[in-house]
């Protein structure tokens, strides 16, 4: 493994939607070929990944100065307790580093990542970026996707009410991407365009290209896969009826519809908003291939 004077991370950063349940799976199927090649491990658990502990608590928008100090110590223990030996470099897979998908239905893209990139570099100590992956997916389909995730655990209104403010987001990947760099100071960069994904092992070579020579096992299935609309249907029908669903609850709802796979229309762009959407992210992605120490993948 090649050694830098501090130790190295390798971090995954999201984005949400975009197959990191998945991605984590893989590093918890290969934990002990990894850690046996001197790489530490962490990435949370929060869909069923079974040695995922981390537990990022990092700060929202609202966070002001006078808890920096606490978001920071908190950070710190979660890099420590996960932290087998100081000189081993360390893989990190987290999608909400950026910060959580609820703003988008107020028109903001990611209004915390700066303050949240910031505690997390903090967190690292004298540590550096050695590699920053992060995987953009096209506007429709991820504002499609965090919807649907929202909606089955929470009562949603019409999926219409929210277009608006979709279509006048206030940012999007370039300038997410600046903030990332700036923030991170990554040595590598490495972008890939969502709809170009091969395997899980593939990602994971290109976040940590060491792993490249190691005999790594692909995880079988996918994670995190939304509701059906039929599921999605039922969900809401229960939470307009002033029923409170608990987790259980809601994913007995999900697994009772996952073979009813008809499109009801449930969070669908017309043709003329999925239109504009998708113009926007052709030219945010032509920006993203131009900026300067980004290595994008498409």
């Amino acid at each position: 493994m090649v050694r830098d004077m501090s130790r190295a991370f390798f971090i995954h950063a999201g984005a949400h939607r975009t197959g990191t349940s998945s991605l984590q799976m893989c590093l918890h199927d290969n934990r002990n070929i990894l850690e046996n090649a001197g790489f530490d491990l962490a990435f949370p658990g929060r869909d069923g990944i079974p040695s995922g502990k981390l537990a990022l608590r990092l700060p929202r928008p609202r966070h002001g100065k006078p808890m920096m100090d606490e978001f920071r110590a908190k950070a710190r223990v979660q890099i420590d307790a996960l932290t087998r030996d100081p000189s081993h470099a360390m893989i990190l897979s987290e999608e909400n580093i950026p910060g959580p998908m609820r703003h988008f239905y107020q028109g903001r893209f990611f209004p915390g990542a700066a303050k949240r990139c910031r505690v997390l570099r903090h967190a690292m100590a004298d540590g550096h970026v050695d590699t920053l992956l992060f995987v953009v997916r096209d506007y429709a389909g991820l504002f499609e996707s965090s919807w649907r995730k929202r909606a089955e655990d929470n009562p949603m209104g019409a999926f219409s009410d929210t277009v608006p403010a979709y279509k006048n987001m206030n940012q999007g990947w370039p300038e997410l991407a600046i903030v990332l760099q700036q923030e991170l100071q990554p040595k590598r960069f490495v972008l890939v365009e969502h709809s170009s994904r091969k395997s899980r092992v593939d990602l994971l070579n290109v976040l940590v290209p060491q792993t490249k020579a190691m005999a790594l096992n692909e995880p079988r299935g996918n994670l995190n896969v939304s509701a059906t609309d039929a599921g999605l249907i039922a969900i809401q029908k229960r939470f307009q009826s002033g029923d409170k669903l608990d987790r259980t609850e809601w994913q007995s709802i999900i697994a009772k519809h996952a073979d009813d796979t008809r499109d009801l229309g449930v969070a669908r762009f017309n043709s003329k908003d999925r239109g504009t959407l998708n113009a926007r992210y052709a030219s945010d992605l032509n920006r993203l291939r131009d900026m300067p120490g980004i290595q994008f993948i498409d």
